[in-house]
């Protein structure tokens, strides 16, 4: 493949503090973000052990990475010494290193507006190297979802290409990046990785049996999900609280916004709701003392460690992070009285984020968490789209049947086509 030097017209991506503090706060277990001059020191020592050439090219591997455009993590042992690096640079007027060996698909993507990022300079030393290198991929996720990058590049060996396909959403640019400079000395091929795409493989592979979103991330939403309501979140509330009745149960309560529909429905005796975020059970349990909702408890737990009987059951936007869904259906099914209405609302894959976005710029314009809602909620939703966590209605259906469930109602009326809600019963 031909490579041609190209005048790159990309917009300066200039780290912003509050970035930073996202990514170092969003990094997975064991990496550390380097922050200052005496880290990224001891890095470039790193890599000198690593690869002592003195070539003009090895020469700029070590320096890369050392400027306000570049994402350096690494992890180190309990006494400091760095056992692994690797950085993600953003994409600026300037180009990356390699800008004059990058083919036209490159600049192609530059011009159809595509957000571009660069994974290189990983070295991973450690015993256990898959492990490390499912860490440092989990990192460059984040902070590509944080950045809103579209598309990163790697330049990686050409024997390790079949296994990123078989995971990845990566499609190869050239087959002719040179040789690496280790002493395999192997052959390098640039693959364009889209961290956007759905690809399952992949997020199941950094995440394993986890939960789908961190707890960290549930409590830095919590404020916010208490402090910010639009109309197609009041409707949703506004309806699923006139269908509740007896004693009910919230699954994912989150701050608990629905109670203050829920204290007007006179059919309600009780209301229980759950959450595994702790900070969202304290948003929820000053919301109550507001309301002085007396009949209303507030649970934090898992739903697998929910226990007794329920007259309606509900669940909200909730469905979709859940680590083994159709384990908890399951569950879900023991703790719905035999007559009992069980209510499931989530996002399908007709979840519209920038129809959405503009409906919510609409009613919020001024509001000072408007930027903070915006972009947690970005970052929510366009990793739940790749990781294919927004399935279609028809699927659904499929599950809860699969479940025990007798499906009563089903549509997509809500949040703009893009949530479907199941009214649901036991089968008889």
């Amino acid at each position: 493949m031909t490579h041609i030097a190209h005048t790159v017209i990309a917009s300066p991506a200039l780290k912003t503090t509050v970035n930073v503090q996202r990514v170092e706060q969003a990094l997975p277990e064991g990496l550390l973000l380097a922050k200052t001059m005496l880290e990224l020191q001891h890095i470039r020592k790193f890599k000198q052990s690593y690869c002592s050439d003195d070539r003009p090219g090895v020469r700029e591997f070590h320096d890369d990475g050392m400027d306000d455009y570049s994402y350096v993590m690494y992890a180190a042992t309990a006494q400091g010494e760095i056992t692994s690096s690797a950085r993600l640079l953003l994409d600026t007027e300037h180009g990356f290193p390699e800008e004059n060996h990058l083919p036209v698909a490159v600049h192609n993507m530059r011009k159809g507006g595509k957000r571009l990022a660069e994974l290189g300079r990983l070295v991973i030393t450690e015993d256990n190297k898959l492990n490390m290198l499912r860490q440092y991929y989990k990192g460059v996720f984040e902070i590509a979802m944080i950045e809103d990058i579209d598309v990163v590049l790697i330049v990686m060996k050409q024997r390790n290409l079949p296994s990123h396909k078989k995971m990845m959403a990566v499609d190869v640019l050239s087959t002719d990046m040179g040789r690496s400079w280790d002493a395999e000395q192997g052959e390098l091929c640039l693959v364009a990785w889209d961290v956007k795409a759905e690809q399952p493989k992949f997020h199941q592979w950094i995440d394993r049996e986890s939960a789908q979103f961190s707890q960290k991330e549930w409590n830095q939403y919590s404020p916010l999900h208490l402090g910010v309501m639009v109309s197609v979140q009041r409707e949703l509330y506004q309806h699923t609280a006139s269908r509740m009745y007896g004693k009910v149960l919230d699954l994912g309560c989150g701050s608990g916004r629905v109670m203050a529909y829920i204290q007007d429905n006179p059919r309600v005796e009780s209301y229980t709701g759950v959450d595994s975020s702790e900070d969202m059970i304290q948003q929820a349990s000053w919301l109550k003392e507001q309301l002085q909702l007396d009949k209303a408890n507030l649970i934090h737990a898992s739903i697998d460690e929910m226990t007794g009987q329920y007259d309606a059951v509900f669940s909200i936007h909730s469905f979709y992070s859940w680590p083994e869904q159709d384990r908890l259906l399951q569950h879900i099914y023991t703790l719905l009285a035999e007559d009992g209405t069980f209510v499931l609302v989530t996002p399908n894959d007709s979840f519209n984020v920038e129809k959405l976005s503009h409906t919510v710029r609409q009613e919020l314009t001024g509001h000072p968490y408007l930027e903070a809602f915006m972009a947690i909620n970005y970052s929510i939703a366009t990793k739940a789209k790749a990781k294919g966590l927004y399935v279609p209605l028809d699927s659904l259906i499929e599950r809860v049947r699969q479940a025990g469930f007798r499906v009563k109602t089903a549509h997509d009326q809500f949040f703009l086509g893009g949530a479907s809600y199941l009214e649901l019963g036991k089968s008889s």
